[in-house]
């Protein structure tokens, strides 16, 4: 029972829980901007190699149409 006086009192446990979850949530929203950059990357990069697939296929129908 001594080190019972060491743990935090019931307000203080809340004060330091909201800040805790405020903290996460401030790291959660960082992740997530993180992941939509990342995605936004992925979409650029998919679109640009289907854009270069659809050319390459393009020349090879105009080629084959002469």
């Amino acid at each position: 029972m001594r080190f019972a006086n060491r743990l935090p009192k019931r307000r203080d446990l809340r004060a330091y829980d909201s800040g805790n979850r405020r903290g996460y949530h401030q790291n959660l929203s960082r992740v997530t901007a993180d992941y939509d950059a990342l995605f936004n990357a992925m979409l650029c990069i998919s679109y640009y190699k289907v854009e270069i697939r659809v050319q390459r296929c393009f020349v090879i129908f105009e080629s084959s149409s002469r």
